[in-house]
């Protein structure tokens, strides 16, 4: 039943993809990933050096730097001093000077990072440089994701316009019904090989008991054809089965502390 279960969400999907597919064609059902890659290509070739300009350039990256170094100096303990020399005791004297031992983790690879290699600088002044370099790039980023999609509304208008053309619309609606089959099976194989990944945890008994009775599900869970990098990769089952067996060993723990305890009472 399960089995059969599994065979008609999955068969389901793909005539709906299929459907979806050939209604849209393959340039609007890939548009949205296209826009995508292009944001984020473009972001993150373009967004470092233009944010680097314009704090050569500028004094954008001063005037917020001076209230961050404020913000950061209210904590006890982010002006003790640092150089590239002394940047692991000073970590530890910042934790004794009051600095919350979380924070000083969070903080210290920032701080190990973009410590300057020459001269004596304070927690504070390293941290309200980097804040005030990332306020910068992500105005950068957000001004230049506006461009980039004006651009792309422009290409897409013109790329549409070919798709509609008679001799290539045939070819368009047959490369978006091959591209959504397609991608929606490969959702399906990396859902089932992470799921196969968990085979050997309780909870998978029912699925394992009935996979290899299915048409279709059985060759995403159980016969992946991409299974072996699942396991070597993205194996969740072996990352769950750690915790499931720690929680297990300490609950037989405290159970047998129990039993002691009762024991010795009685």
């Amino acid at each position: 039943m399960l089995s059969t279960i599994f065979d008609g969400i999955i068969i389901l999907c793909l005539f709906i993809a299929l459907i979806s597919g050939l209604c849209r064609g393959f340039m609007k059902s890939i548009w949205g990933l296209v826009t995508l890659a292009i944001l984020a290509v473009g972001i993150f070739y373009a967004a470092p050096p233009v944010t680097k300009l314009i704090c050569e350039k500028t004094s954008i990256d001063s005037s917020i730097q001076t209230p961050m170094e404020n913000l950061y100096g209210k904590i006890k303990g982010m002006d003790t001093e640092l150089t590239a020399e002394n940047i692991d005791a000073a970590l530890e004297l910042m934790k004794t000077n009051g600095v919350p031992a979380f924070a000083v983790n969070a903080l210290s690879p920032i701080i190990k990072k973009y410590i300057p290699a020459e001269g004596t600088f304070t927690a504070k002044a390293v941290m309200g440089e980097r804040t005030a370099y990332a306020v910068i790039m992500f105005g950068v980023s957000l001004i230049l994701a506006i461009i980039i999609g004006i651009l792309i509304k422009i290409l897409k208008k013109i790329l549409m316009g070919f798709a509609k053309i008679s001799v290539i619309k045939p070819v368009d609606k047959i490369l978006g019904l091959i591209y959504c089959v397609v991608l929606t099976a490969a959702v399906f194989v990396g859902i089932g090989g992470v799921a196969f990944t968990m085979k050997d945890l309780k909870f998978m008994s029912k699925v394992n008991a009935s996979y290899e009775s299915s048409t279709v599900f059985k060759y995403i869970y159980g016969q992946n054809p991409l299974q072996d990098i699942f396991d070597k990769h993205v194996n969740l089952g072996n990352y769950l089965g750690k915790i499931i067996k720690t929680d297990s060993a300490e609950l037989t723990a405290i159970q047998n502390e129990e039993v002691i305890y009762e024991l010795i009472v009685k």
